[in-house]
């Protein structure tokens, strides 16, 4: 079986409303998204537009406030109850939508702060969310991140990953690969990075450098690397989180699926077209 993918919905189709998002992707044949923050739209509307059009959420976030710089509430001590009522409604959102994976944003390093003390408390809400959504048929996954601007996520390599989910010590919490935060953050090779830490890994996402664009508009060879994840079988979807390179809309950059049998159309021949 060829690798499945899930364009993600923050990056690709940003030229359509947010509502016209999952119809586009279903109708060039991908079967899940990654919505990642689907909370401008009551639950149970996120879970109609996805079953009326036959796709999963492979991938969503506990809420958090990207715009104001917020990148997750899990890893700022002193937060643990605005965590938890994020936590509470990205639980209730799956359960209504059907979520694949609920990802964990652990955010910067806030100022004052050590990195030793704001990864126990990610410890501490995972540990919370994990134990919420006990028998649920959703993963929790928490990814390493990149650090930009000099600005260190709390969680920035694997290793640091793994560690986490040693002390935490549930079962339905996992790591996410993803291509772009480790080349930029990890050394050594993806496919090494990969084979170390197969075992925790819960699910995948492919992203190009040096612009986070597609195949072949960068420096990786994404077709091998998908294919070599999927081998593993590590994860349902791999995650398409990049956007369009320059002088692409969403449709030209996700023509490469055509290979493993994506039936995908220029924009001007599907019903979305302006």
């Amino acid at each position: 079986m060829p690798p499945r993918f899930a364009p993600n919905l923050m990056h690709l189709f940003q030229e359509l409303p947010e509502r016209e998002r999952v119809p586009a992707a279903a109708e060039l044949g991908f079967d899940a998204v990654e919505w990642i923050f689907p909370y401008a739209l009551k639950k149970d509307e996120v879970a109609r537009i996805c079953k009326d059009n036959g796709v999963t959420i492979s991938y969503g976030l506990v809420p958090a406030d990207w715009p104001g710089d917020n990148y997750g509430w899990s890893g700022r001590p002193g937060c643990q109850e605005q965590f938890r009522r994020a936590a509470d409604t990205a639980i209730e959102y799956a359960i209504a939508a059907g979520y694949d994976t609920i990802q964990v944003g652990h955010g910067k390093i806030q100022k004052g702060e050590s990195r030793e003390r704001s990864i126990d408390t990610v410890v501490e809400n995972l540990a919370y969310i994990c134990e919420q959504a006990k028998g649920q048929p959703f993963r929790i996954v928490v990814e390493p991140v990149c650090t930009r601007n000099n600005e260190p996520f709390v969680l920035s390599t694997m290793a640091q990953g793994k560690a986490v989910l040693d002390r935490v010590a549930a079962d339905n919490l996992w790591l996410v690969w993803d291509t772009y935060h480790l080349t930029i953050e990890e050394p050594g090779s993806l496919a090494t990075i990969l084979d170390t830490y197969r075992h925790q890994i819960g699910y995948a996402q492919i992203g190009n450098l040096p612009d986070r664009t597609g195949p072949d508009t960068g420096e990786l060879d994404l077709y091998w690397i998908s294919e070599r994840i999927w081998s593993l079988d590590c994860t349902k979807w791999i995650g398409l989180e990049f956007g369009p390179a320059k002088g692409q809309d969403s449709w030209d950059a996700l023509a490469w699926t055509r290979r493993y049998g994506y039936p995908v159309k220029p924009r001007a021949k599907t019903r979305f077209a302006a």
